[in-house]
This record gives structure tokens, sequence and C-alpha cells, in this order.
């Protein structure tokens, strides 16, 4: 007999929102969901979770994640020699979002089984978690659909969880939904009569290679979709009656991923992730959002009109469908290792929308739109005292959602910039490789990045990780200053304010410099100006009336 009973839910006085990495690590998630005829009228659904997973140390207290939300009838202990552990009590904090299972006895090393059976809110506070949305027909008429937005700590309300990117997993998902509806999921479905429930029909979805709980993903619609069937399937899908607006998207999506596989040099599918749905949801909060084999965007983010829509319009769909596919990649294969480092996910996506975009739509100079829409507004911005570094300590829910600024975009995209300018596009091609191969299906710290690099840059001042560290954890940017003595050119730096803050001698940075003469229009070649001294450059200026201009193509 197995006493799983609830213990009383008590705030600790410092609340812990990060799980311990030491512990427990899951395996496989094999999760089936239930949505009832009535479900857009009750909005519940109902869940089974058989949670896999391994414990690392002996241990009488398992932490996972779960929103108070989740109602559990049944929650369960197996151990490996497949008999259930009795006497388990559990406990879910209202304030974290932790999900305390303890047991009277020690759990030795090795691998257990979690049972949960549970209901859930379908969400109408909000388009997070897995929550209701719906849209108005030609006839005036209420359409409801069900869809997940999981990024950042959202998985936790559809499915108790170990929703830190790190907890890399396999899932297994089927969902039991009304035969009128069609179900999308982060793998290819299969869709089988339910004997048991007339009218009703389980989908069945592949398993999915090891990845992130944030980018699980389903869908239960009335929607299409619009086929491309190339190497790697692609379909757009959305609302039927806005069929005539998926051609743009269907069109350039194959081109696109086609663009980033050349390169990174690593092929987008593989055993488990063999198409890509990009699906327009009418209510839908963020831009997009990059689930692995299933994005989903806002109908104006994916949807084009060409008899209404402009070509600005037509450029802003095609960069967030390469934003988007280009995290299949960094993101999806390659996960930043938690939060602090956010940019190690967007600020790959937001430099690859704009030049792998160029190389699509080659005639519409998105390499220097980058130079005026990323990389001078974030000047502005990170000329503040306000300002924060790209890695920025987050703890909370609210701490991580605050991650998602234009530092991590924006600055993160410039510096990766910076980075191919000064070692070159080949060379950078080459690392970016080595980086996606050697760290798949895995999660990564800044250091990985320019681990993987190092073998292909040449003539730094120290290796490319020192280079590096200050862009990385320090906020801000240097002014550099020319001083011409004679022939002779100095350069000196400190940090850039806009509102009056004092720069200090530790807010300094390797730069790499560039510049051009009045005598000579080529950009000359790197040099480097340290942290510790200025840059002079000897014999450079050989006439009075010669002038000299640093950085010129904004890098």
């Amino acid at each position: 007999f197995t006493n799983s009973s609830p213990i009383e839910n008590r705030a600790e006085e410092t609340p812990e929102y990060r799980l311990p990495v030491d512990v427990a690590f899951p395996d496989n998630y094999n999760l089936e969901l239930t949505l009832e005829e009535n479900v857009f009228d009750i909005n519940k659904f109902s869940g089974i979770l058989k949670l896999t997973f391994k414990i690392l140390k002996e241990t009488q207290e398992i932490k996972l994640h779960a929103n108070d939300k989740l109602q559990f009838s049944e929650v369960k202990l197996t151990g490996k020699d497949g008999k259930e552990i009795a006497n388990i009590n559990y406990a879910v904090n209202s304030q974290t979002e932790i999900l305390t299972i303890t047991t009277d006895t020690i759990l030795s090393t090795g691998d257990y089984i979690l049972n949960f059976i549970y209901t859930g809110d379908l969400r109408t506070d909000g388009m997070y978690g897995f929550y209701k949305s719906y849209y108005l027909d030609s006839e005036g008429q209420y359409n409801y659909l069900a869809t997940t937005q999981f990024q950042a700590t959202y998985a936790r309300r559809a499915f108790p969880c170990f929703d830190e990117p790190l907890f890399k997993a396999t899932f297994d998902i089927k969902i039991r939904h009304q035969e009128k509806f069609n179900a999308l999921g982060n793998t290819k479905g299969e869709r089988r009569l339910d004997a048991d429930k007339p009218g009703f029909v389980v989908t069945t979805f592949g398993q999915t290679p090891k990845m992130s709980t944030y980018l699980v993903a389903f869908i239960v619609s009335d929607f299409d979709c619009s086929l491309d069937d190339s190497s790697v399937p692609h379909q757009i899908c959305s609302r039927v009656e806005a069929a005539s607006t998926r051609k743009l998207a269907l069109e350039l999506g194959p081109q696109i991923l086609t663009a980033l596989e050349d390169y990174t040099g690593v092929p987008y599918a593989d055993e488990q992730i063999t198409k890509i749905d990009q699906v327009a949801i009418p209510d839908f909060s963020a831009g997009a959002m990059e689930n692995w084999g299933l994005a989903t965007y806002r109908e104006t983010a994916l949807l084009w009109d060409e008899q209404k829509s402009s070509n600005r319009y037509k450029q802003r769909i095609a960069t967030v469908i390469t934003h988007e596919l280009a995290h299949m990649w960094f993101g999806d294969l390659v996960t930043t290792h938690w939060w602090d480092d956010t940019f190690l996910n967007e600020g790959w996506a937001t430099y690859l929308e704009y030049f792998i975009t160029a190389k699509v739509l080659n005639d519409w100079q998105l390499e220097k739109q980058f130079v005026l829409d990323e990389l001078q507004p974030m000047l502005q911005i990170d000329s503040l005292q306000s300002s924060r570094p790209l890695s920025f300590k987050a703890s909370t829910p609210a701490e991580v959602s605050s991650r998602f600024t234009s530092v991590s975009y924006n600055k993160g995209g410039s510096i990766l910039r910076m980075v191919e300018n000064f070692m070159g596009t080949e060379n950078f091609k080459k690392g970016i490789t080595k980086y996606l191969k050697d760290n798949s299906y895995n999660n990564v710290v800044p250091s990985d990045l320019w681990t993987a690099f190092q073998e292909f840059t040449a003539d730094l001042p120290e290796t490319l990780e020192k280079v590096m560290e200050k862009w990385v954890i320090k906020s801000g940017y240097p002014l550099l200053t020319v001083r011409v003595n004679g022939s002779n050119v100095i350069i000196s730096q400190e940090r850039f304010f806009t509102d009056g803050g004092v720069p200090s001698d530790s807010e300094k940075w390797y730069v790499p410099v560039t510049w051009t003469k009045s005598n000579d229009p080529n950009t000359f070649q790197n040099r480097w100006l340290l942290p510790s001294e200025d840059l002079v450059i000897q014999g450079e200026l050989t006439d009075a009336t010669e002038w000299i201009i640093l950085n010129k193509q904004q890098i």
C-alpha cells in the first residue's frame, strides 16, 4: 500500500526557486493529455505522466516543478526493482512552484519512476502555459483552440517537470481530443480513432530528442496546413480562412532552413526531429517562439497578404522566420545552461536573422540594416548607468523574464558580429560548426563558445575567453579617443556614459581597432587596444593634413 498524501504547504523563509542539480535528473517524460468534449467550457484538461529519472546521490527528498493549479489525484514513486515505495508525501510551494516529494526511506542512486494522475487549468488568465486561444471567423463565430507557450518557466503549468534548461530529457506525448480537431507537436504525430470514446481520436507523437522543457509544444485546433514536401517537410498552419496568406512563409521557410544548414555545417533533421511546422496563433503573447519542430507565431509575424501588406512587412516576416529557425540550432540543439546567459540563445538568433536572411533576400542589404536596427539602438541603452551586462544573475521567474531584453538580443548579436569581424567569416563559420557539434543536445556557458572558437583564431592578445570576458560580464562599452602626436596615433579608452556616469579604471576592454586614412580608403587590419595601456600606432600619418577615422564599419 502506498500512502501518497499532501503535506502542509509551508512558505520558506528564503525561497529557493532553483532545483538542485546533483540529486535527481530526468530521462524521459511519457505524457498523456485528455481534452474532453466540453474542454473549452470548463477550461480543464487531465493528464497522466510517467516520469523516468535518476537519483544521483542518496536522498529522501526529490524536487521538481509544478504549478499549484495542477491537482493531483495520484502520485506514486516506483523503485528500480519495480516496487512502489510506500509512505511518500508531497507538497507544492505556491510561491516557488517547487513540488517536493519526501520518503520515509533513503533512496539509493539509480533509476526511478514517478507516476502522476492529475487535472490542470487550460489557462484563460494569460497566454502562457497550456492556454485557450480563439479567433472570430467571417460569420462572427468564436472558434477555440488549445496551445502552449512554455518559455521560460511555464511548462510546469501543464505537467510536473524539471523546468530548467539544464534538465534535458526525451518526451513521448499523446493527446486525446475530439475528432474534429487536429493536434500538432514537436515531432510527427499519428492519429487513430479512440476505441473507448466515440467521436475522439488519439494523436501520438514520436519521441523527441533530449530537449529542455520550455521547448515542448502542442496545439489542438481546427487549423489546416500548407505543405512544402521537400527534404525536410515544411508546413505553414493557420485558421482556414487565412490560407491564402501562407504563401510567402511557405516559400521562404525551406530556403532559410537550407541556408542555415549550409552556414552552420550541421543538418536540421535528425532521427527524431524530421519536420518543421510553423503555426500562426491568433492570440499569442510573444512575437514568435522556437519550439523545436513546432515554431509558433503571432499571425502578423507569419502571414502576408500580398494585396495589402508592404515590403517592410514582408521583410519583418522573413527575419522573424529566420530568427526562429536559427533557434533550432542555437537554443534547441545547443541550449544555454541557465537564463543568466540568455544571449547564448537570443544573440545568435538576432545576428543570424539579418545575415542568413541576407543570403535568401540578398538585394535588401540586411547586413547594413543590422547596424541601424540593432547596434545603434543598443549603444544608446548600453550608455546608461542602469544598463545590465550580457551575463546577469536571474533566479525568480520575474528575473528570468527580465533577461529577455535588448541586451540579450541586440548586444548579444552585436558582439558576435564583432567576433566574426576579427576572426574572419570562414574561421567564424568553422567555430560555429565545432561549437554546435561539440555541444549537441547539451547545455553551454559562455566559455564553451569561446573554447570552440579558439582554434580558429589568430593574433589575439590573450585567449578568446579572456578577450571576451569583459564584454560578457560588464555592462557598457568603450569610447575610444584618438590623439595625433606627429606621425604617431595614440588611442585610449574609457566607458561611455550619456547620463553622467563616471568611468572607472576597471571598465576597460580588449578592443579590436580598425581605421581608415584620408589617402587610403581601405580599412586597415585589426590592432588590439588593451585594458592595461593605450595603443600607439607609430609612423601612421605621414602628412600634417592627413586624417584618420576609426571603426568606419561600426563593428
